[in-house]
């Protein structure tokens, strides 16, 4: 989120309830400070600028793609300039951002809020600022089921959360059990974040830093690797993603944030090197797939 001025330069957003999600992910593809709602029957985006330069770079940023991605959505995409107070972009999430059940043992929730609900085993408590890995896009939504369900079947197994964003990912999984949970970001703001979610959530002995895949090397390898990447990124750093993989033993790879019709590609590069496919979901166009060494 940014700090450098007193009221936030914002780019609002709107297009139909059923294109958000969509269009979430591929502003979040550009490391956009954002959140969403749905109000009636549209979907409202707003990007968070540090200042009037940023504001100008991400509206050029926005009018590149945006023919491109009314193309995909099949719907014009409003975009308007307008600046928040602070205190006015604290109480719009605290407005839309209520507690949800992601699966059958994780919910998330902002600080503010009592659960209206019996309490699950997991609560992921995440406070705004945080878009992507909220639980709101149906990558993150999907990541965190697979994740429930790994858990109970590889109790106490390893973990590693390649491009970890906000956290959220690696949260659930030391809260169900899982560990050691490592994660690591390229950006040095999602690692900043990061660890304020994870003390948040009382998880201390998660271990988050900087990191770049196309560099990192695992001092050993994981029994689950989830990597939460686009497919330009996954693509040319297959081998390091493997190499993260405990291949010797029974072990999950969990890829995600793939369009759809890029999934085909990044899987069968996955199929070649010797994992098999054991469940694929899509949510919103974007598909995520859980590989397996045995």
């Amino acid at each position: 989120m940014p700090h450098q001025t007193k009221d936030i330069p914002v780019l609002r957003i709107q297009v139909s309830r059923e294109a958000g999600p969509m269009l979430a992910e591929f502003l979040l593809a550009g490391d956009v400070d954002l959140s969403t709602w749905t109000d009636d029957d549209k979907s409202v985006l707003e990007v968070y600028c540090a200042g009037p330069e940023d504001l100008g770079e991400r509206s050029a940023w926005i009018d590149e793609f945006k023919g491109i991605w009314e193309d995909i959505i099949g719907e014009p995409i409003l975009v308007t300039p307008d600046t928040i107070t602070r205190e006015n972009w604290a109480e719009t999430w605290k407005k839309y951002f209520h507690p949800k059940m992601i699966s059958d043992r994780i919910c998330i929730k902002p600080s503010w809020e009592e659960l209206p609900f019996e309490p699950p085993e997991c609560i992921i408590e995440i406070d705004p600022g945080m878009s992507f890995g909220t639980g709101q896009h149906g990558t993150t939504a999907v990541c965190l089921q697979f994740i429930d369900h790994l858990a109970n079947e590889m109790a106490g197994a390893s973990f590693l959360d390649i491009g970890c964003g906000s956290g959220i990912l690696s949260i659930a999984a030391r809260k169900l059990g899982l560990s050691p949970v490592t994660a690591f970001d390229f950006d040095p703001i999602a690692v900043e974040c990061a660890k304020e979610n994870i003390t948040l959530n009382n998880v201390p002995d998660v271990s988050a830093f900087v990191a770049d895949i196309t560099t990192f090397q695992a001092p050993e390898p994981f029994q689950i690797v989830v990597a939460n990447l686009e497919a330009r990124i996954l693509l040319p750093n297959i081998q390091r993603i493997i190499d993260c993989v405990d291949r010797r033993n029974n072990a999950y790879l969990l890829i995600s944030g793939i369009l759809e019709r890029e999934y085909d590609d990044v899987s069968s590069a996955f199929l070649q090197e010797g994992f098999v496919e054991r469940d694929a979901v899509t949510m919103a166009e974007w598909r995520s797939g859980l590989l397996a060494t045995f």
